[in-house]
């Protein structure tokens, strides 16, 4: 909650998913426009969000930085090397 009242105190949500250690195939998500993520963790070398949006695709880091995305482009996690890796999607 503290998140979201510092980066879109207006953004309407209900739900988080909060996972560790994700990394999940390329998807998309029907009704997610937009979304927040964040990642947490000591992981290294690797871990950044990927959105593909058809004509180019966009390698996003959100350890430690909040990033807004459409979810309804195809995206997914690029796997890292090592160390823990949590996510707060809102």
């Amino acid at each position: 909650e503290r998140i979201m009242k510092i980066v879109n105190p207006s953004f309407p949500y209900d739900t988080l998913a909060i996972t560790e250690g994700f990394v999940g195939n390329a998807h998309k998500d029907d009704d997610q426009a937009p979304q927040y993520a964040i990642s947490l963790g000591d992981f290294e070398d690797g871990g950044e969000l990927v959105i593909d949006d058809g004509k180019v695709r966009h390698v996003i880091s959100t350890k430690n930085a909040v990033a807004c995305v459409d979810g309804r482009f195809t995206h997914w996690v690029r796997p890292w090397a090592r160390g823990p890796r949590y996510s707060i999607i809102f």
